[in-house]
């Protein structure tokens, strides 16, 4: 198993959103400016389907931040 390239805090956003419900999805993403909400919707389309690995990653990343 290769390690994986480290993932941009805006890919973690990505990852997180499309694990969420619509619903859910949809209120974090009104609550983003413009800028933002093209960020992270082009990081979405890029990422396509995410495999385990890379959703684990994601799910560190936040962990790690929040602590």
């Amino acid at each position: 198993m290769s390690a994986l390239e480290p993932i941009a805090a805006t890919e973690c956003a990505a990852v997180f959103l499309m694990l969420l419900g619509e619903d859910e999805a949809a209120a974090l993403l009104s609550r983003l400016g413009p800028d933002e909400l093209q960020r992270v919707g082009t990081a979405m389309v890029r990422l396509g389907e995410v495999e385990p690995a890379r959703i684990a990653q994601a799910i560190a990343g936040f962990v790690a931040e929040a602590e």
